[in-house]
């Protein structure tokens, strides 16, 4: 079976460092997972090596006050995106309140509704972006070594990545 994309960055990463011998395999287990769907929750935790740490939303990491706000201006986005975030949130794995911590490599996807062909068609003022944005600020928070981040093309993340 060949490389995925997320091996094959993360493994050239380490090695650009010296981290890592030419011919070592890369093998990393997840440190954490969030995912808003009960049931995709439960196939993440029958995985042969599931996440420790499962969140419910990424939202939850967003302070009450400002995640209540909508998504839908520029000056509200840019508050969500640059606020500091709760370290502590509900984890379904281990049916109590865990920490969320940076790791040495971070990949994610968000909704596209906003931004599909087939969706809504709203872009960045769309109402699903209130998670992209809690992720946005999540991962400045954390700074995590390497970040990939999935969606379809006109998301246009280009545009906020300055945030991160």
């Amino acid at each position: 079976m060949g490389q995925s994309i997320i091996q094959y960055v993360v493994k050239h990463f380490l090695e650009e460092h010296g981290k890592l011998g030419n011919r070592q395999p890369v093998c990393y287990l997840p440190a954490h997972a969030t995912e808003m769907d009960p049931h995709c929750q439960h196939v993440l935790l029958v995985l042969p090596h599931p996440p420790p740490h499962i969140f419910d939303n990424v939202c939850s990491f967003i302070p009450e006050d400002i995640i209540n706000l909508s998504a839908q201006t520029p000056s509200t986005r840019a508050r969500i995106a640059t606020c500091e975030i709760k370290r502590f949130a509900y984890c379904g794995a281990c049916g109590k309140d865990c920490e969320i911590f940076a790791t040495s490599q971070h990949t994610a996807g968000s909704p596209c509704v906003d931004h599909s062909h087939f969706g809504k068609k709203r872009g960045m003022a769309g109402p699903q972006n209130k998670v992209l944005w809690s992720w946005i600020a999540t991962v400045r928070c954390l700074r995590h070594a390497i970040v990939v981040h999935e969606n379809v093309e006109l998301t246009h993340l280009c545009a906020v990545a300055h945030t991160i």
